[in-house]
């Protein structure tokens, strides 16, 4: 064979591998596993997914299903098992041996965390989002729908009935109204007696799962 030839065949042969290369490098694709290592700590990640315009830049697939995925503005999808109620969590912190499993920062100090030991803490303050306010009858059973719950009525009302008393949940009853509306001890309401709540008042309570216990009462 010719040198010129031999060169010609070499060349077509080498631009066909970088082809093939470069496609497999830019969709990674039915590889056994992939082992990045990188400098821990410095300013450069070991790895570095870049689509920009895309609405996801990375993506874990289960039979074409996404599973794991990070989104083009920053924000993160898990999906929970199909059978909700399951052993199997949508989400996983597991760092052994560290002082807190997750934390969530402002400007590099930690605001929300969970310890090692399964702890919640809070940075400032704990917020709890008032819910609809519950309009009070003679009689009528308070359904919370959660642990800042406003309350109202057109008369003086009283009630020996709280319901939502899955436990270790904590509720803050209010009366918005220039009414009095008294909460009975009596049943599974457990106080140190009836509380009669004028404007302003509040009663705070936690739940065992069968009891709601007073904590405090607010009457200013």
């Amino acid at each position: 064979m010719h040198k010129s030839h031999f060169f010609i065949l070499l060349s077509v042969a080498l631009i066909a591998f970088l082809l093939i290369a470069a496609q497999v490098i830019s969709g990674i694709s039915n590889f056994t596993g992939i082992h990045i290592s990188g400098s821990h700590g410095t300013a450069t990640p070991a790895f570095v997914a870049n689509q920009q315009g895309l609405g996801m830049i990375a993506v874990l697939e289960d039979s074409s299903t996404p599973i794991v995925a990070v989104y083009d503005g920053g924000g993160v999808l898990a999906i929970a098992p199909t059978a909700v109620g399951t052993a199997v969590p949508s989400f996983i912190v597991d760092s052994l041996g560290v002082s807190n499993l997750f934390e969530v920062r402002d400007a590099a100090t930690p605001v929300v965390w969970v310890n090692n030991g399964g702890q919640l803490g809070v940075g400032n303050w704990q917020l709890f989002t008032a819910q609809s306010t519950i309009a009070v009858t003679q009689d009528s059973a308070i359904n919370p729908t959660g642990t800042f719950q406003p309350l109202s009525s057109t008369a003086n009302r009283s009630t020996a009935t709280i319901g939502n008393k899955a436990a270790g949940r904590i509720l803050i009853l209010y009366n918005t109204t220039n009414t009095t509306i008294t909460i009975s001890d009596t049943g599974t309401i457990m106080l140190g007696a009836n509380r009669a709540l004028g404007q302003y008042d509040s009663l705070t309570m936690f739940s065992d799962g069968t009891n709601w216990i007073e904590i405090a009462l607010g009457n200013p």
